[in-house]
């Protein structure tokens, strides 16, 4: 993940993997693991930007 300085890009790169799932509801569960794990990287990146 990598955050322009002046917050004109945000460039998303993860390995694009199929989320592995026997129920809908292991698929909802890994949708929302996948944006939790992208929000704690931009919420890391903006404090690296702060400092």
């Amino acid at each position: 993940l990598a955050l322009s300085r002046n917050f004109d890009k945000v460039t998303l790169e993860f390995l694009d993997e199929p989320i592995s799932h026997e129920t809908e509801q292991e698929l909802i569960d890994g949708i929302k693991k996948r944006f939790r794990l992208i929000r704690e990287q931009i919420e890391e990146e903006f404090k690296e930007i702060q400092t």
